[in-house]
């Protein structure tokens, strides 16, 4: 077996681990970050052996921004509040342009691309059928924090004593997938929703689309479900017009409907029907001025409104990465909760204002390109992929604010690394036009 052989199929099983994330491994060691050694153990070898493993070797500015994170991320650390918080902070970024890297230089080609996309299909489906049996039967997956076997793997199993019978049943059918998260799972399952839209019609394709709904909306995160929401709205924008404004009316008449009925909804016994029609209401509080009545939005702000008194009295150079967790325990944390819980006002604290805005442009216009090269490119394989690329980033960046963080969440690295690899791919790639496949055949 030559080299590139060995390099080949390292990023084929580095892929998988990436998409498997936590759900193999013992404690912090996942499988992930052994097969990041073999695959960079590899790389390494080759190019002080100057053998050619057929990677990408052109240079992209979406690519060279993550040497200014690192960098800016690594220099925090001398301003930081908790210097052992950040550079634990700095491996998670460091883990995460390893994906990056990685998934970029490897996907060189549209057919190596589809080969990632295939493998990492393959992961998610599987993740989608462990995440029903969690749902509709007794089964949790072996890491799950609601596993009896989670200390098994060394993982900090959840402690439901002193809750009510009611709450231990709705636990016991909220899935964790592979992720041992639920927002995390939810997160990712929204994400992988646009995937299928920008598909052929089919019935596969409508019933896996009823399994990731019926997944999101046991998760419970209510971020997540807007970011699905906004997101389709925003496909149908850009992808069926006609539909777009022809489904207005018809809109307009199921909110009216839908609003008139909220107070009855909202008293629901199923929680989750309750929590869908207190959409609107999570959105409204969560912005809002006013002091809310308490829950986890009113939580979420107080954490908001700690980390910003930080950003001030740090004269906005920020408080070093992972340092919003210091300032969170300084204030003795709120709740249960002592992280964020808003992906883009961590980075704001954490980095500083200059970072932050520079971060948002680098994600506007990575999200603008995507866009850009399904309007106007004339491939149609490289148009699909770039407007399901394009569609997940804007529902990303609206989900991600229900984690507690993501900035160790595997696959938001991979997003990125598929983005900035079709980006280059489009500038280069001649392949014939023939449909993509999210769901096999």
């Amino acid at each position: 077996m030559t080299l590139k052989s060995r390099f080949d199929r390292g990023i084929h099983f580095f892929l998988i681990t990436v998409m498997l994330g936590q759900a193999i491994g013992y404690g912090k060691l996942y499988v992930f970050h052994l097969a990041l050694l073999y695959i960079l153990f590899i790389y390494v070898y080759a190019l002080g052996r100057n053998i050619d493993l057929q990677i990408q070797k052109r240079k992209t500015f979406f690519l060279g921004f993550f040497k200014i994170m690192f960098l800016w991320y690594f220099t925090s650390i001398f301003w930081s509040y908790n210097i052992f918080y950040s550079f634990r902070y700095v491996g998670y970024i460091i883990l995460g342009i390893s994906i990056v890297y990685f998934t970029y230089k490897w996907c060189s080609t549209i057919e190596k691309f589809q080969t990632a996309f295939k493998i990492i299909q393959v992961v998610f489906l599987i993740q989608l059928f462990v995440c029903i049996l969690e749902i509709f039967t007794p089964f949790r997956f072996p890491t799950s924090p609601y596993s009896p076997y989670a200390a098994f793997f060394g993982k900090k199993a959840s402690d439901l004593t002193g809750f009510t019978m009611a709450s231990k049943i709705f636990i016991s059918t909220v899935p964790t997938g592979f992720l041992g998260n639920p927002n995390n799972l939810a997160i990712v399952i929204v994400t992988g929703f646009p995937f299928l839209w920008f598909t052929k019609r089919s019935l596969k394709k409508v019933f896996i689309s009823l399994l990731l709904l019926i997944v999101a909306i046991y998760s419970g995160s209510r971020g997540a479900l807007i970011g699905l929401i906004l997101g389709y709205i925003f496909y149908l924008f850009i992808a069926k017009r006609k539909i777009f404004f022809l489904l207005v009316p018809f809109c307009i008449l199921f909110s009216s409907i839908f609003i008139s009925n909220l107070d009855l909804l909202r008293q629901s016994d199923n929680v989750r029907v309750a929590d869908i029609a207190n959409l609107g209401q999570t959105v409204v509080e969560y912005f809002s001025q006013e002091q809310s009545t308490g829950g986890s939005i009113s939580e979420r702000r107080q954490l908001i409104r700690n980390g910003m008194e930080a950003l001030w009295a740090s004269n906005g150079i920020g408080v070093g990465g992972g340092g919003a967790l210091a300032v969170q325990e300084k204030y003795g944390g709120v709740g249960d909760l002592e992280s964020m819980h808003n992906f883009w006002i961590e980075i704001l604290v954490e980095s500083g204002v200059l970072f932050f805005l520079a971060f948002v442009t680098w994600y506007i216009i990575l999200t603008y390109q995507m866009f850009k090269i399904f309007k106007t490119n004339s491939n149609f394989i490289i148009r699909q992929y770039a407007g399901a690329v394009c569609v997940a980033l804007v529902v990303f960046s609206v989900s991600c604010i229900s984690a507690s963080s993501v900035i160790y969440l595997l696959q938001m690295w991979l997003l990125f690394g598929f983005a900035i690899a079709l980006y280059t791919i489009s500038k280069s790639s001649k392949v014939n036009n023939e449909d993509i496949n999210f769901i096999r055949s």
